[in-house]
């Protein structure tokens, strides 16, 4: 094999090599920064049940329900009829403070005039806010609204309840009035309130990374303070550093939920990403519906003790292919190791040539 093309060889081999080994970068994020621990935030709780999810409803995946009103025989307007109390426990002490909204389903067969819903925040029991919708005419599903300011304090261990009222007018200038029903937790009808607390809702730590035979193992606690199921929410694990992995590098996370707060823990496959020591940038995150994240960084210096042979590297990129494995070590050894085949196939024709000579 002449000079020139084992140089054309050895660059093949180096490109592919550089294609092969470059650490992939780090996918930029367009979205919003996530709130900080100290900062305000504006959380969405749709109606489901008997209590409140922090995940909507998705079409062809939820079941609608719906909650009577009854009409009253008088004072329909002054009172109201009650439909019922949705609650949560705060597993934490939080404050609401801000904006706060709703928007609520309705219906009546009977075609029920001037409906207005009430909607009061209990805490244990005891009324401390109350909120009006504004008035329309009811008979297909309509929609109600409610904008307003509130503040409130609320003690870990409370129990948070929010509870409608309908209100309408008689039918006729006198007389009883018509009532209707309640409707939420389908995407059609999609009944939520929204509050905006003085902090952040969700915290969380992340402990020292622990590195084992093949994997790495990243541990974060999450307490959340307003009661939601925390298998509901998303969780996400950056790592940045000497090593960057891909997604699939890293194992979904193992939930477990307690009365100390949930544990996520992840395993980072540090030899499949051929990673190597060095600083690393670590971020968790936990997100209530993928719009509203709260996430905490922490920057640790990894140190992997079990060396990565160049076998192991090979195995890595071929995906232990028994075809594609012997090609590449062939190919490194013809480009790297001064062509050493090709010098035994030159010397023999070489001997031949001369043979031919001599016979002549």
């Amino acid at each position: 094999m002449s000079a020139k093309r084992l140089t054309v060889l050895a660059c093949v081999a180096a490109f592919i090599s550089l294609a092969l080994f470059i650490p992939p970068a780090a996918a930029d994020d367009d979205g919003p920064d996530p709130p900080l621990a100290d900062e305000s935030a504006a959380v969405k709780l749709h109606f489901k049940g008997q209590g409140f999810t922090t995940v909507p409803p998705k079409a062809g995946n939820s079941t609608e329900e719906e909650a009577s009103a009854p009409g009253r025989n008088f004072g329909a307007r002054r009172m109201g009829t009650m439909i019922g109390e949705w609650t949560f426990t705060a597993r934490a002490d939080f404050q609401i403070q801000g904006a706060f909204g709703a928007g609520l389903w309705a219906s009546s067969d009977k075609g029920a005039k001037g409906v207005t819903f009430r909607l009061n925040v209990n805490l244990n029991g005891n009324n401390k806010l109350s909120f009006f919708s504004e008035q329309k005419d009811v008979s297909t599903p309509v929609k109600f609204s409610i904008s307003d300011t509130a503040t409130l304090s609320v003690p870990a261990g409370a129990q948070v309840g929010i509870g409608l009222v309908w209100i309408s007018d008689p039918n006729h200038f006198v007389g009883p009035s018509s009532g209707g029903d309640f409707l939420y937790s389908s995407s059609e009808h999609d009944s939520f309130i929204t509050v905006t607390l003085a902090a952040a809702p969700i915290a969380i730590n992340l402990t020292k990374p622990v590195v084992e035979k093949d994997a790495v193992r990243i541990t974060a606690t999450l307490n959340e303070s307003l009661g939601m199921d925390p298998t509901t929410f998303v969780y996400r694990l950056a790592i940045v550093g000497p090593a960057t992995p891909k997604p699939d590098d890293i194992a979904p996370p193992i939930i477990t939920s307690g009365d100390n707060g949930t544990t996520v823990s992840w395993l980072w496959s540090w030899k499949k990403s051929r990673a190597s020591s060095g600083m690393y940038t670590l971020t968790a995150s936990a997100s209530y519906d993928g719009n509203l994240t709260y996430s905490i960084g922490m920057q640790v210096q990894i140190v992997f003790t079990q060396t990565t042979t160049t076998i192991d590297v090979l195995k890595s990129i071929t995906g232990g292919n028994p075809i594609v494995l012997p090609i590449i070590i062939i190919v490194v050894a013809v480009a790297g190791g001064g062509g050493g085949f090709a010098a035994y196939r030159w010397s023999k024709k070489k001997k031949a040539r001369a043979h031919l000579e001599l016979s002549d």
